[in-house]
């Protein structure tokens, strides 16, 4: 299915950006709470993790990392630092989950 409409392909892809980004930051940050960093220890990991990758991929072709232009990541980094922070009891049943 192709969609002519550009507005609706970018607000999608903006969306599925930042879902990724919140999941791989959660993701980092409940690593370094099992290894019982602090909160800025948490937020470094949930950082790197969440856009390391793309910031190895705008570094090697040459090209200002996209976190740097847009403030958001850093802020959907906090958003999942501090919803993690809030849900942790929550977050630590799921671990026996899997």
């Amino acid at each position: 299915m192709i969609y002519t409409d550009p507005h609706l392909v970018r607000t999608l892809q903006v969306i599925l950006e930042f879902l990724g980004t919140f999941a791989f930051a959660i993701s980092g940050i409940r690593h370094a709470a099992q290894k019982h960093f602090d909160w800025f220890g948490g937020y470094v990991c949930g950082f790197a993790v969440a856009i390391g990758g793309g910031t190895i991929r705008d570094t090697m072709l040459g090209v200002r990392p996209f976190w740097m232009a847009n403030i958001m990541y850093v802020l959907c980094t906090g958003l999942a630092l501090f919803l993690v922070i809030l849900s942790r009891r929550w977050i630590q049943r799921l671990s026996n989950a899997w």
